[in-house]
């Protein structure tokens, strides 16, 4: 276009079935370039010109692009090799996460993807008493105080009511004493991050008790986590018609999965 300029448009393909959802969303209408996720999904779609863009992980952890030529013409020269995320420097982010949206309290110190420390209390106490110690350890052993954190995060439900009251008012305190920010993340998308070593529908369920699930779907593939559905309250016998309704092979995860599972 004039100037070098050329609009640019992103689809999410995971949740196209046909060509009128395509027309549903606009799809025909962009003219410009097109980055199409899951576009193995939708290959009617594909024209005669694309390069297709994998992103991979490597032995060391690290993410790269690797643009392959899969129809057209060929690549430009600039993209006949593989772009490598990390070549560029870039901050490490140090993130202080809690739990205590469930049974069990727990916190977190992480640099950017890597663990630094984790701790869980098992024994039952209230988060109340456990919570803020849980913290203090954890700063103490790395030599940190709030204000060397970049990000503090918690679990925002669904869960106990007061356990994620107490989570949330922990971080908005120290974010709010460090001038750090702070985010809440779902208790249920968190579960299901951590099983990316499956591959199919993941569906963690978390115990409401009066046979009432918190539950939520994922799909997990190739490591990479994509919300299904969003976060419900239900009972156990219609989440059973919900997966019977999938008809595919279901990992049940979470403090719920065994109680579902005799339900079910």
């Amino acid at each position: 276009n004039e100037g070098g300029i050329c609009p640019f448009y992103h689809f999410d393909m995971y949740r196209i079935t046909s060509p009128e959802d395509l027309e549903s969303v606009g799809f025909y209408d962009c003219e410009g370039v097109i980055a199409a996720e899951w576009s193995e999904n939708t290959p009617y779609a594909l024209p005669k010109r694309y390069y297709r863009v994998n992103i991979e992980k490597t032995a060391g952890g690290r993410r790269i692009a690797v643009f392959l030529h899969d129809g057209g013409e060929e690549p430009p020269k600039s993209f006949e090799r593989r772009i490598d995320r990390t070549e560029k420097k870039k901050r490490i982010m140090k993130v202080l996460a809690l739990e205590s949206s469930a049974g069990i309290a727990g916190v977190a110190l992480l640099e950017d993807e890597k663990i630094l420390y984790l701790s869980e209390d098992v024994l039952g106490h209230t988060h109340s008493e456990t919570l803020l110690p849980m913290i203090a350890e954890c700063l103490e052993r790395h030599g940190l105080e709030p204000k060397d954190v970049d990000l503090f995060a918690c679990a925002a439900g669904p869960g106990s009511y007061t356990g994620v009251r107490i989570g949330v008012a922990t971080v908005k305190g120290l974010a709010s004493g460090s001038g750090k920010p702070c985010i809440g993340v779902s208790s249920l998308e968190a579960l299901a991050h951590n099983c990316t070593d499956l591959e199919g529908v993941l569906c963690p369920v978390m115990d409401a008790r009066r046979d009432q699930m918190y539950t939520a779907l994922f799909e997990c593939r190739r490591g990479e986590v994509k919300r299904r559905s969003e976060d419900a309250l239900l009972p156990i016998e219609q989440l059973d018609r919900v997966l019977k309704a999938l008809g595919r092979q279901v990992y049940l995860i979470g403090d719920g999965a065994q109680k579902a599972e005799e339900k079910l």
